[in-house]
């Protein structure tokens, strides 16, 4: 490992640049949704999500900080050093929960801790909703996909990155450091 290319963004900007992304996911599932199920069931479904805030609030807070741990759990799982290196927090500045693995690993594992949450949260909920016509979960997992709009910009910021060269994760910005020979 000689060269280093940082491949990152400022959060704030990266909170810019996931607003394409997000867009994109709400205008193929929402859609689709009203499409099999009518627009009257998402409707009823937010509803229910409305009024009931205070049950659904703290499941929110609750996958959030999951999304973390399954973040955590895979770079403790596939990071060659294993958990001493993996660190959960938030980055207080900006609000915004993180796991990071601070030492380097290669970058297919980096893409399966950035996209697991993705699925576990996002995609399988959705998939769910819409299979066993259930608005609330389709919502939460939609709610899941958006919430994972960064860990997706960083997928697409290192889609040129051969799964494996060796990266690391960055410290305090979205993305990463780039270990080329």
């Amino acid at each position: 490992m000689s060269k280093t290319k940082d491949i990152s963004v400022g959060m704030f900007k990266a909170s810019i640049l996931c607003i394409p992304i997000l867009l994109i996911i709400i205008a193929l599932l929402i859609p689709f949704y009203i499409y099999l199920y009518g627009v009257m069931n998402l409707f009823y479904a937010a509803r229910k999500i409305v009024f009931g805030w205070w049950l659904f609030l703290p499941v929110i807070i609750m996958g959030i900080f999951l999304h973390e741990v399954i973040h955590a759990m895979v770079f403790g799982i596939f990071g060659e050093k294993g958990f001493k290196y993996v660190h959960v927090g938030i980055q207080w500045d900006t609000i915004t929960p993180y796991a990071h693995y601070s030492k380097a690993l290669r970058a297919l594992y980096y893409r399966l801790a950035l996209i697991a949450p993705a699925v576990i949260l996002g995609l399988i909920p959705i998939l769910l909703g819409l299979i066993f016509h259930m608005g609330v979960i389709f919502i939460f997992g939609l709610l899941f996909l958006l919430f994972a709009g960064g860990d997706l910009l960083i997928m697409w910021l290192i889609r040129k990155v051969p799964n494996q060269s060796y990266v690391k994760d960055h410290p305090t910005r979205a993305g990463c450091y780039v270990y080329e020979d």
